[in-house]
């Protein structure tokens, strides 16, 4: 009987665009009688949803729909009583207060069944947008849009915003253990530590005191450290390499830091084999970190650190690790130290030139070539700009082997900055947080064990596939080396070989230094044929490509010619004739396509069984419907294209695969404000520009001339040396642009200054016959 009741509420609630809820509970009777009531749920005053005893001072935005209530009665309601023997008495009000249009369907919540239906297709990983017009075509069709008023239903115009936020609850609902935060987290610590392996190194909630943790933590301090039992593998097998260490924020809202442990695996990987959230990031927070890492790997060992210009990390590693512990800075934030410093030099050519020194400085080869953009840096700016040498001196001078890429010899698998981290972090905000700032703590640890367990089954698939594609950045350079002729490699001796260039200007040299590699993980190799087992540690070369430790294509060439890639003619021949005969397999491929047409048959008629299910007719009838359609429409366009001749389409844009949208244009102001200018980007300079600082002549401001030799002309001796003539770009366009600001009568003496062509071209002449140790060698062939 209840039942029954049900059914002629639902609708009436469809006939008239409304909702009956309960405003309280069923009550029972002395009688064994229950009894309830349902009102119109627009019956009522409107109210501010607030925490009870508490509220709100401020101005709060108000719903575009409006209030679902109408400030007043509704006299429109249903008063049950539910015998003992199943009998319901229903007493029905039915006029309504308010309007019964289909404006008034806007107020009511999505129907049950619906919501159930979106939730399912969302689980099974359909996109939202075919969710969405799923739900409207099946009652939105070009064909019936006359009659549409009379099909409607509220549901059907759902937007795209009501779908994600049911994702967003099913989302909530995987990883909140608890509405609170702190509980949620602790009841997450307790089944994590509850598995087989307890990927908790350390745990402390906020608020609790404990005697172990009091060296580095207070009392309102929180700390949660994970490694899972893959993790502590891969760092006890990896952490004598290099061990990565950084931390970033703004990942949850209470300003807790993440803080990552990375090591590169076999494939040059970065694999996080730690994290740890932590209210704060301090010596001893590090060390406690470092301590259970350490407890829980005791046979790993550290050699290098990689941090940022922190000592928190580093001084913490070694007292964990021990004093022998090697630290070297990220290349990427010492250049980021050295940029912002050098923004207060005024002089733009000042400032570029000595960015290129600090770049030479840290890219040299061999400490002998350090030594010598160092001490000319140090000779040509102490005097001109004190500040910024005293900053070089207190803070990289008395360190190079942190920083200098010249005095890392130890195997560190090619990591000279912090990116692998600084790009896990970068996939984590941007990809999992989708580029959102996550506030729960609870969805920050879900989120890490879930990147986790995707980079562990991506090195399983390394593994497995053995794909590990270590030397994806040689692909180019084994690529140049078969262009490189026979005719230039010539063999010196049995380990000695020497390379010329393609314009014949330069020769390398390439040393055999052993046969087999000696290095535990060797990061840098090749295997494309020819160059099978080709690795960094075989051999030497004198271009500059190899001394960033790169296997330059010399080496693979000089390699490549010491393997027999000679295949004999019988080999070939015994290939070509396993390839299968043309004759009878192209008269196999005649097409036969009568077990396709009995499979499709087959499909029809178990099509035809299956509408007979109620299920099918409740859901699914409109969608296959469409679908038949547009397979019978698709079949009349096949016959009508096959009896008439269509016209191709001319394709008038080229795209590049995966190519964005070009931004759609805007219009802008012809007249720009004032505004303060931009400084000029400084970019990473190139070998030329290094190797011109060592021979080019002192800067613009040691140059200019006296003003007593304005009436005099500049005559050079003709037996100048070519580094006093070789004037920079920036120069000359310093003293020309000056020149063009001089009054007429100082204008000779600038013009005095420019040198004639003769001198230039014996300039030029002369400096083609330097001695090869100072002529630039060019970086290709």
């Amino acid at each position: 009987m209840k039942t029954i009741f049900l059914v002629f509420k639902t609708e009436e609630e469809r006939k008239g665009h409304c909702l009956f809820v309960k405003p309280r509970g069923v009550e029972k009777r002395s009688t064994s009688t229950k009894s309830s009531q349902y009102i119109c749920h627009r019956d009522g005053k409107p109210r501010v949803h607030l925490k009870r005893g508490s509220t709100y001072k401020g101005s709060r935005a108000k719903n575009k729909k409006g209030s679902c209530k109408i400030d007043g009665l509704c006299p429109a309601r249903f008063y049950v009583t539910e015998l003992p023997d199943g009998k319901v008495f229903v007493r029905y009000i039915h006029n309504h207060a308010h309007s019964l249009s289909f404006n008034q369907s806007k107020f009511l919540p999505i129907p049950e069944d619906i919501r159930r239906e979106i939730s399912v297709k969302l689980a099974l990983k359909i996109p939202v947008n075919n969710i969405l017009d799923t739900i409207r075509s099946s009652f939105s069709s070009r064909n019936d849009r006359d009659t549409i008023a009379k099909r409607i239903r509220p549901h059907h115009l759902i937007d795209r915003k009501t779908i994600l936020n049911i994702q967003q609850s099913m989302k909530n609902s995987n990883y909140q253990n608890h509405q609170d935060n702190a509980t949620s987290v602790f009841l997450k610590v307790q089944s994590l530590q509850a598995e087989n392996y307890n990927p908790v190194l350390v745990y402390k909630p906020q608020g609790v005191v404990d005697d172990s943790l009091s060296f580095a933590l207070d009392k309102d301090d929180f700390i949660l450290a994970l490694m899972t039992k893959e993790q502590a593998n891969i760092f006890t097998k990896f952490s004598k390499v290099i061990l990565c260490m950084d931390a970033t924020h703004k990942t949850n809202a209470y300003r807790y830091k993440l803080i990552t442990l990375l090591v590169p695996d076999q494939f040059r990987h970065g694999y996080p084999v730690a994290f740890c959230i932590c209210s704060k990031e301090t010596t001893s927070v590090f060390r406690l970190l470092l301590q259970c890492v350490k407890d829980k790997c005791p046979s790993a060992t550290v050699n290098i650190i990689m941090t940022d210009d922190d000592l928190a990390g580093f001084t913490a590693a070694k007292q964990v690790f021990g004093d022998n512990v090697s630290r070297y800075l990220c290349v990427w934030h010492v250049h980021q130290s050295w940029l912002r410093k050098l923004h207060s030099i005024r002089d733009s050519t000042d400032k570029v030139n000595m960015y290129t020194y600090l770049c030479a400085m840290m890219e040299a080869r061999s400490e002998s070539e350090y030594n010598r953009y160092h001490d000319k840096f140090m000779s040509t700016y102490t005097n001109m700009y004190p500040e910024f040498v005293s900053y070089f001196q207190a803070t990289y001078e008395g360190r190079p082997e942190e920083w200098s890429l010249c005095f890392r010899r130890h195997e560190h698998a090619n990591v000279n900055t912090n990116m692998f981290v600084e790009s896990l972090y970068n996939n984590l905000k941007s990809v999992y947080f989708d580029k959102k700032l996550n506030r729960r703590v609870d969805r920050l640890v879900d989120t890490l064990l879930q990147i986790e367990n995707h980079m562990f089954i991506n090195h399983f698939k390394r593994n497995a596939y053995n794909s590990g594609d270590v030397n994806s950045h040689n692909a180019n350079r084994h690529t140049s080396s078969l262009e490189i002729n026979n005719t230039s490699v010539l063999q010196v001796n049995e380990m000695t070989f020497t390379v010329t260039s393609k314009d014949s200007t330069c020769q390398y040299v390439v040393k055999k230094v052993n046969e087999q590699c000696k290095e535990v993980y060797c990061y840098l190799r090749c295997n494309e044929y020819p160059c099978l087992n080709l690795c960094y540690h075989l051999y030497t070369c004198t271009c500059i490509d190899f001394s960033k430790n790169n296997i330059c294509k010399h080496v693979h060439k000089v390699h490549s010619m010491s393997v027999n890639n000679q295949a004999t003619d019988d080999d070939d021949a015994n290939n070509f004739n396993n390839f299968p005969s043309n004759s009878t397999e192209q008269g196999s491929d005649i097409t036969n396509h009568s077990h396709l047409i009995s499979d499709i048959r087959s499909i029809i008629q178990d099509i035809s069984t299956q509408l007979d299910n109620p299920i099918i007719q409740k859901h699914r009838l409109e969608i296959i419907k469409k679908s038949i359609l547009n397979i019978k429409y698709a079949n009349d366009g096949a016959i009508k294209i096959s009896n008439e001749k269509v016209q191709p389409i001319t394709k008038k844009d080229h795209f590049a695969p995966g190519e964005k949208n070009p931004l759609q244009l805007r219009f802008k102001a012809v007249s720009k404000t004032p505004g303060k200018r931009k400084k000029p980007h400084l970019k990473a300079p190139t070998e030329q520009q290094k190797k011109a600082l060592l021979i080019q002549l002192p800067t613009s401001s040691s140059c200019q001339l006296p003003a007593s030799s304005s009436s005099s002309s500049f005559q050079p001796p003709a037996s100048s040396s070519s580094s006093a003539v070789q004037l920079p770009p920036s120069h000359l366009a310093s003293s020309s642009s000056s020149a063009s600001q001089l009054p007429p009568s100082q204008q000779a003496s600038s013009s005095a200054v420019q040198l004639p062509p003769s001198h230039l071209a014996s300039s030029s002449s002369s400096a083609s016959q330097l001695p090869p140790s100072q002529q630039v060698p060019g970086q290709r062939m």
